[in-house]
């Protein structure tokens, strides 16, 4: 059981949210303006930069971390020593965004990062008083996301939301 939650911990860890999220709006909600409406060239653009900055960069700053012994592990497992790494990824998603200004892409993406942003500064506060999961707070965000994405578009996707609900689940346990 152990190695299947390691699994799931993976497929499903924080800095691969927003990619999953960027390919679902892209190419997950069929004959969306999302979909029909942007460029192809503009859809993979735009997914290798949410790659970049809000899951390699971060994921860099924790290896960095790491060697220079600010953490004890890739992992992360003490509460204390996760303000380093949430430091980091909210200054990349909110650098992304500001970045994202200049770029002709939807709103409602250029939002989602912002959240990301703001939600990890609100974990930096909270994580100084209990531990928190960047797992449920970024599968958490993903289902706000697609909620905000389907009532902008009148699009009913009930069973990604009862698929997420259940993913959350399985993350939470993981």
């Amino acid at each position: 059981m152990k190695t299947l939650a390691q699994i799931i911990s993976f497929i499903f860890h924080p800095c691969f949210i927003p990619c999953y999220a960027t390919l679902i709006i892209f190419y997950g909600l069929n004959n969306s303006v999302y979909n029909l409406l942007t460029p192809q060239e503009t859809k993979w653009r735009v997914a290798v930069l949410v790659l970049l900055f809000t899951g390699i960069f971060p994921a860099l700053s924790v290896v960095g971390l790491a060697m220079y012994k600010k953490v004890s592990n890739l992992y992360v497992t003490e509460q204390s020593e996760r303000t380093l790494p949430y430091i980091a990824g909210a200054l990349f998603y909110l650098f992304f965004f500001y970045f994202l200004n200049d770029v002709q892409i939807w709103d409602s993406l250029k939002l989602f990062i912002l959240s990301g942003g703001i939600t990890l500064t609100i974990a930096i506060i909270i994580n100084f008083k209990i531990k928190i999961s960047a797992h449920t707070l970024s599968i958490g965000g993903l289902l706000g996301f697609i909620l905000s994405i389907s009532y902008l578009i009148r699009l009913d996707v009930t069973f990604v939301y009862v698929g997420l609900i259940f993913l959350f689940g399985i993350i939470a346990w993981a």
